[in-house]
């Protein structure tokens, strides 16, 4: 045990010393590609497909081309109004979920990268499978701090919603 614990401090610590983190926070905006009305099985007095949230990730690059990392991070993708079952009135329902994700991200060029990402998403009554694919470009402010932009879709296993969001943020290198 002790010899497994040593071998992979070695490992670690190499790497590192030819690697670096960065931490970037998100804000985000989009629209949810759908049909509302097919989605709910129902008709509906009114519906919203503008989709918003932040997220948070952790990006680990492994050499000049390659990174891993995770993600955080919560989005609203649509909200809707019906009529209520429990009265004459209208209710107001929002569906949005918690992501939590899984990154690889190839950088091109000095300040590009492509991102590609699988993990899940927790609504209130069901969680589901998410695949992520996205374009990005670091505008530089210093040395460690960057303004990232990235245009980014979501696709979510089963559900027929498919966010495509343009997201920008702050990242910082350590």
């Amino acid at each position: 045990m002790k010899k497994l614990l040593y071998t992979l401090l070695l490992i670690f610590s190499t790497l590192t010393v030819h690697s670096q983190i960065s931490l970037e926070a998100y804000a985000t905006v989009g629209y949810s590609a759908m049909d509302v009305e097919k989605w709910f099985e129902q008709s509906l007095e009114d519906w919203g497909q503008v989709a918003y949230g932040g997220y948070v990730q952790g990006i680990y690059d492994l050499n000049d081309d390659l990174a891993v990392g995770a993600e955080v991070g919560y989005l609203e993708y649509f909200w809707l109004t019906r009529q209520s079952p429990f009265s004459s009135g209208v209710q107001e329902l929002h569906f949005s979920a918690t992501r939590v994700m899984l990154l690889a991200r190839y950088k091109f060029g000095e300040y590009g990268f492509l991102e590609g990402g699988l993990g899940n998403n927790s609504f209130d009554e069901f969680s589901v499978f998410t695949a992520a694919i996205g374009v990005g470009y670091k505008i530089p402010v210093s040395d460690q701090l960057f303004i990232p932009l990235k245009f980014r879709t979501d696709f979510l296993t089963g559900e027929g919603i498919t966010p495509i969001t343009l997201s920008f943020g702050v990242s910082y290198l350590f």
